[in-house]
């Protein structure tokens, strides 16, 4: 499996957050439960990453899920919210030298 087909040097291994218990407990047991006897390829190739600790589930709360912002409608307040973590510039901002 080729994970970092750049070459750019990677320390650890990359955190992966989600807010699904179920589905960072299933990947992340080694044991087949006959509940997973469908599940697709990508959980399985999810599962290898975390046997090679190419990567690394964590969970997130999902009032916290910053993807949310790009997949789900929401209010202002919410969308505000999650914009301030996101760390970008303020547009209104006027930068010294009235840039």
């Amino acid at each position: 499996m080729q994970w970092n087909q750049y070459a750019i040097p990677l320390e650890g291994s990359t955190i992966l957050y989600g807010d699904n218990t179920s589905a960072i407990r299933i990947a992340t047991n080694p044991v087949h439960h006959k509940n997973t006897k469908y599940i697709d390829v990508d959980c399985h190739y999810i599962r290898e990453l975390v046997e090679d600790q190419s990567i690394n589930l964590r969970y997130i709360s999902s009032k916290d899920q910053l993807a949310d912002l790009f997949t789900k409608a929401m209010s202002r307040s919410r969308h505000n919210y999650i914009l301030s973590k996101l760390m970008l510039c303020d547009t209104q901002h006027k930068f010294e030298g009235g840039y």
